[in-house]
């Protein structure tokens, strides 16, 4: 059977930039902290992989019991939930980041665009376009969606995560990242890295990409 203490998690932290220097020969590597984090994720999946593939007949069972409880020690026994005082904070959060003059209306963001309300609103229905609501305060559309670098990320950023709602996509959008260098992805700039950047961000989702950027 395999124990637990066989298989420790790897981070990215235990993969050292000189050991980076193994690939120097074969590929360019622009952002080594986003390497290093997908690398670690993609080591410890093969590992998990191979050592199941080598469980001999009959332990099986054994095996996918071990994983259940380790499954079941991350589940708490009651649901978490804020509290009133964190509510409110988060939602003055919200209110605040809905007010950003970053964040537009629809109707001005239209003329930004160069296209119709119609055209928008159809955009984000289709998850084309990023918006952010609260309440019945209308559509606030993020202005950065403009960049076409930075509409080409946020789009496929929806295509990829359909389950995920606006508001945590435009935190993980404009917050600075230090996978990414302590840069925020909607202020990359070079289209080399975009998907690296999106690779990065869906990694943090727990969300492997299914097709690439178009």
């Amino acid at each position: 059977m395999i124990r637990e203490e066989e298989t420790p998690a790897l981070r990215a932290a235990d993969i050292t930039r000189e050991e980076l220097q193994r690939f120097a020969a074969v590929a360019t590597i622009d952002d080594p902290d986003g390497f290093r984090a997908l690398l670690a994720e993609l080591i410890q999946e093969r590992s998990r992989a191979a050592a199941l593939a080598t469980v001999p007949d009959g332990q099986a069972d054994g095996v996918a019991a071990l994983l259940a409880a380790q499954a079941a020690r991350l589940v708490s026994a009651t649901p978490w939930e804020m509290n009133p005082g964190e509510l409110q904070r988060g939602r003055a959060l919200m209110l605040q980041q809905f007010a950003d003059p970053g964040n537009v209306s629809v109707a001005e963001f239209a003329r930004l665009a160069g296209k119709s309300r119609a055209q928008i609103y159809n955009d984000v229905h289709a998850r084309r376009c990023l918006a952010l609501s609260i309440g019945g305060r209308g559509l606030r559309i993020p202005d950065f969606q403009l960049d076409p670098l930075a509409r080409q990320l946020t789009q496929a950023l929806l295509r990829e995560a359909p389950g995920v709602e606006e508001w945590t996509l435009y935190s993980m959008l404009i917050e600075a990242n230090e996978a990414l260098g302590g840069v925020s992805p909607v202020h990359i700039r070079d289209k080399k890295r975009l998907p690296r950047v999106l690779a990065v961000l869906l990694a943090e989702l727990g969300v492997h990409a299914g097709a690439a950027l178009d």
